[in-house]
């Protein structure tokens, strides 16, 4: 399920992914601090959202795009 804003506030809609792969990390006090406005600036002021977001949109692909293509130009150049 996602939680879609809209006007009048939010609604709950079937995603029609199977959620089935959990990702865990730990942070310091500092990085946690720096986040959690970002964290609170979603409805269910979950990391979870807030990762989903961020996986989502297309800035954030296209730099990860960007950094996989600058990681294997570097593995081939010294192979």
């Amino acid at each position: 399920m996602i939680l879609e804003e809209t006007p009048d506030g939010y609604v709950v809609k079937r995603s029609g992914d199977l959620l089935s792969k959990t990702i865990a990390f730990r942070l310091s006090a500092g990085h946690y601090a720096d986040i959690r406005p970002f964290l609170e600036s979603f409805p269910q002021r979950s990391w979870a959202a807030a990762m989903r977001w961020l996986l989502s949109d297309e800035r954030v692909r296209a730099v990860m795009a960007e950094r996989v293509r600058s990681t294997s130009k570097r593995k081939k150049a010294t192979s």
